[in-house]
């Protein structure tokens, strides 16, 4: 008993722990702009070849705090350390050729830094100023990495033109994660003491413009590892660049756009007729550039005699119907291709199965399998590293030791979600078969309280407040067999003795009862 007794303390103060990692996690990631990286990185991961997310990275930030003082509150800015986490563009992230992954061989990240943010990196621990002063004033020149054909197509695809560019000064900082050799490191300021043997290679992070070196320090991350985590829609094996919606129907889409062309062009050579004109049989001065309603045309008899009309109307065909046919044989194709169908995201115009809800449904589920994958990559190549090493920077750096403990980190988004909605409808059938009073009476009041928790839980409902408890249950069955039978007041199970209304009498039993339905202690 005792070993039990300490397995389970021991088991509690770890969930405990865990817990308490938990929601200060949760509280990083939402002060840290966490919500905001993730939509936009969503939005990368349907469009581009990958997706990427940075962070966490420590970064000073100013906040707005409220202390009270004698005459009210009063605002308080002070500059705090903060961990964040931001979207990394696909056209800013440059890793080693030929790797896998963000987490194999080196990785570089294009900044474009105006002169305000430049200046604002004076000071900072890890930068040199003198370097950075001298570029502000201008004593050393720099020359962007990149050139201006990749500038003026990302300009174009992110629909940017050039009168929206900043009016100040924009340098090109290069960012580099990755092992660089001791005595480069030495060379660009590192002391010795950091760098203790020249000839080996360090994991570091350098800061860089044109040729000249920002800032120089180690990468302190236990295992070496980059703040980066990229993943893909569709993931390709043996390459890090995966494929994004538009590349996965590609040729379907071009067939779409071939359709859509021709609809057009015949919609507008079918709108009016064609005409065929005799020009040597029409008068002196006629005109036959335009075409007008009620039009007279003057004409000449035929010299070789024909009765045949100078002027001929053809009605071209309008091939539409065959045309959107074409469209949406091949829209339907591009669904089924994407794996994203359009009644996922809200068009229920549907034939077959999908015009009754049951079906509908088993085809929303079949659809989700393809959603599920993708959210399995988002687990396994965003979630599950990022909120690790946000985990180790705590158990490192955070002084609240009450949080800090052994833990495996283990996303459960992809499983949750292929598990919720089949869980929770085998529960409503479950719940359903066992509504008769053979099965009610061998499950009792509290295990079909049980079950109906589980149902809300699942349906997102205040399971506190709808379901009662089992201590409440209790108390509510002693009421029930407590209640007076006719011929007068009878003295309850468990010896409550009733006043004639049928409440209990006073006494530690009776008050009891009464304060624990009424929820007073």
């Amino acid at each position: 008993e005792s070993i039990e007794e300490a397995r389970q303390q021991r088991d509690k103060i770890a969930r405990d722990k865990a817990e308490r990692m938990q929601r200060r996690i949760k509280d990083q990631f939402d002060e840290g702009g966490w919500r905001e990286a993730f939509n936009a990185f969503i939005s990368d991961l349907a469009t581009y070849k990958m997706a990427v997310l940075k962070g966490p990275v420590v970064r000073r930030r100013k906040k707005l705090k409220w202390e009270q003082g004698p005459d009210g509150y009063r605002p308080v800015v002070s500059d705090d350390l903060v961990t964040e986490i931001e979207r990394v563009s696909p056209f800013d992230i440059f890793p080693e050729p030929g790797v896998s992954s963000l987490s194999e061989g080196y990785v570089f990240q294009r900044h474009k830094l105006p002169s305000a943010k430049l200046a604002a990196l004076i000071g900072v621990p890890g930068y040199n100023d003198n370097t950075i002063r001298a570029i502000l004033s201008r004593q050393i020149s720099t020359t962007p990495w990149s050139d201006d054909i990749m500038d003026s197509t990302r300009k174009q695809l992110e629909e940017r033109d050039a009168f929206l560019d900043a009016p100040t000064t924009t340098y090109e900082a290069l960012e580099f994660w990755g092992k660089v050799h001791g005595r480069l490191l030495i060379d660009w300021g590192m002391p010795e003491d950091v760098v203790t043997d020249p000839d080996k290679h360090y994991d570091a992070n350098i800061w860089t413009i044109g040729n000249y070196v920002l800032k120089a320090t180690l990468n302190y991350d236990p295992l070496g590892e980059t703040p980066y985590s990229g993943t893909s829609f569709i993931k390709q094996p043996g390459t890090m660049w995966g494929l994004g919606v538009p590349e996965t129907i590609e040729d379907v889409q071009r067939v779409c756009n071939a359709a859509a062309r021709s609809l057009v062009n015949n919609m507008a050579i079918a709108s009016g007729p064609q005409v065929e004109i005799s020009v040597d049989r029409l008068a002196k001065g006629e005109e036959i550039t335009t075409l007008a309603p009620w039009r007279i045309w003057q004409t000449v008899s035929d010299p070789a005699g024909s009765s045949s009309p100078a002027v001929r109307f053809v009605q071209p065909d309008d091939r539409a119907g065959s045309l959107i046919g074409v469209y949406d044989k091949f829209l339907r194709m591009a669904d089924d291709q994407s794996g994203i169908p359009a009644y996922i995201y809200g068009n229920l115009n549907v034939s077959g199965a999908g015009r009754t809800s049951s079906g509908l449904s088993m085809l929303m589920g079949a659809a989700g399998k393809g959603i599920r994958q993708v959210v399995m990559h988002i687990d396994a190549d965003i979630i599950l590293p990022i909120v690790r090493r946000q985990y180790t920077f705590n158990m490192r750096f955070d002084p609240d030791q009450s949080i800090k403990g052994d833990v495996q980190i283990i996303p459960r988004g992809a499983t949750q979600l292929a598990m919720k909605d089949v869980m929770n409808t085998r529960r409503v059938e479950f719940l359903n078969a066992t509504a008769n009073p053979v099965d009610v009476e061998i499950l009792g009041k509290s295990g079909r309280a049980s079950l109906l928790r589980e149902v809300a839980k699942g349906l997102q409902m205040p399971v506190d407040e709808v379901i009662p408890s089992k201590e409440k249950l209790a108390l509510l069955d002693a009421m029930s067999a407590a209640t007076p039978q006719q011929g007068g007041p009878q003295p309850a199970q468990g010896g409550v003795p009733l006043q004639p209304d049928g409440t209990p009498k006073g006494g530690q039993a009776g008050n009891q009862v009464t304060s624990a339905l009424s929820g007073r202690p």
